[in-house]
């Protein structure tokens, strides 16, 4: 990672293009292939990029110190079998994560992360006089599943983290080191993936439910906390090039 940081203010595309983006799209969608009709434009700031005025910028205020925006999520079902889909995320109440996301701005790399304990990280707030703590609890999301032509529908809140270096006089331990900071998600083209698999696969008990008028519903497992999800076992991922400049996101299981 790079030295240096200033307080850097970016535009944000906040709502352009259609309603939703189909997830076998080769590429992003973004201004250039959608126009920039309905699009209304924000500034923001990420962490800052050169010499900020105190250590704060680095560390915001967890889990965030900002509100980033709710963008419209779908994952569609476009097999001819029944699916369900996993929660990719860990932690003590943490919101779920229906997809996977990474990418870079500026020279540095852009992650979702996938567990609200900052320690895991690690954030550079961990790094802090005042360091986040991680409840001792484990939050089950359960999968969802989604028969033949079906969607489910949620929003996703368009937060992410920025790869960067802590200065030696911002961290307790004087020295430098790598940390991430909580950023909204700075305008780029990202890649998104959700896992699943065909709900025929499924070898445990109550593998399905009773879906609502898009088709899914949340699988209620019957499971006291011991679940677990081998991810690297999962026949099925929907996969997006999605740029951050359009307001939903859509992901097809074809």
């Amino acid at each position: 990672m790079r030295h240096g940081w200033s307080v850097l203010g970016l535009i944000l595309a906040v709502g352009c293009g259609p309603d939703s983006v189909d997830a076998d799209t080769d590429s992003g969608s973004g201004a250039d292939e959608l126009g920039d009709a309905g699009c209304d434009y924000e500034d923001f700031e990420v962490p800052p990029l050169d010499e900020p005025d105190a250590c704060a910028s680095y560390f915001g205020d967890p889990p965030l110190a900002f509100d980033p925006r709710d963008i419209p999520l779908e994952i569609v079902n476009a097999r001819d079998e029944a699916v369900l889909i996993y929660e990719q995320g860990s932690g003590c109440q943490h919101a779920p994560r229906w997809f996977s996301l990474t990418g870079s701005y500026a020279g540095r790399e852009v992650w979702l992360p996938l567990t609200n304990c900052e320690t895991q990280w690690p954030s550079c707030a961990t790094y802090s006089e005042d360091p986040p703590t991680c409840l001792l609890c484990q939050t089950f999301h359960a999968p969802i599943y989604i028969e033949p032509g079906g969607r489910f529908s949620t929003t996703w809140r368009a937060a992410a983290a920025l790869d960067l270096e802590l200065p030696a006089s911002c961290n307790v331990a004087g020295e430098a080191t790598s940390c991430w900071a909580p950023t909204p998600l700075p305008p780029e083209t990202y890649s998104l993936e959700a896992l699943g698999q065909p709900a025929s696969e499924c070898d445990l008990v109550n593998c399905s439910c009773t879906p609502d008028a898009d088709g899914s519903c949340p699988v209620d497992l019957g499971l006291d906390g011991d679940y677990a999800v081998v991810f690297d076992e999962l026949s099925l991922s929907a996969s997006l090039e999605w740029s951050s400049t359009c307001n939903s996101i859509s992901l097809r299981f074809e």
